[in-house]
């Protein structure tokens, strides 16, 4: 799994323990993204644990704003999809689980002009990987 995440364009360097179920990957996210990375591996013949995270988005009046939205939301390392729904005012992200922090998607969609509310999911990474240690 490791050559097959080195092997993704903007992959620095990659980390696997089968033991522990992990892999740490060190990539610039400007050339590369969760989606390309969960591919790799999913490629490889390995699965990806993910989270859904529901949200609210205020501010939103067009499918521009839908574009604006999606676009900040992938932005964000750790975020495999995103699907935001106009009248619906929401976000749907698929997330590594235990990588992304609420703060971090609030940051992006403020910066691109509206506002995030959290409707279910992670709060931050720390919980995931408690809940993750729990679950063990």
């Amino acid at each position: 799994m490791e050559d097959a995440l080195e092997g993704a364009e903007g992959v620095e360097s990659a980390s696997v323990s089968l033991a522990e179920n992990e892999a740490r990957v060190r990539f610039d996210p400007a050339r590369v993204g969760a989606e390309a990375l969960t591919v790799a591996v999913t490629d490889a013949g390995y699965g990806v644990t993910t989270e859904s995270i529901e949200a609210r988005i205020r501010g939103m009046h067009c499918a521009g704003c839908v574009g604006r939205v999606e676009t900040a939301l992938r932005s964000v390392p750790g975020v495999v999809s995103a699907n935001v729904n106009l009248p619906e005012e929401s976000a749907r992200l698929s997330v590594v689980a235990g990588a992304v922090e609420v703060g971090a998607l609030e940051e992006a969609v403020a910066g691109a002009g509206y506002e995030l509310e959290l409707v279910d999911g992670p709060s931050d990474a720390a919980e995931v990987a408690e809940a993750r240690d729990e679950e063990r």
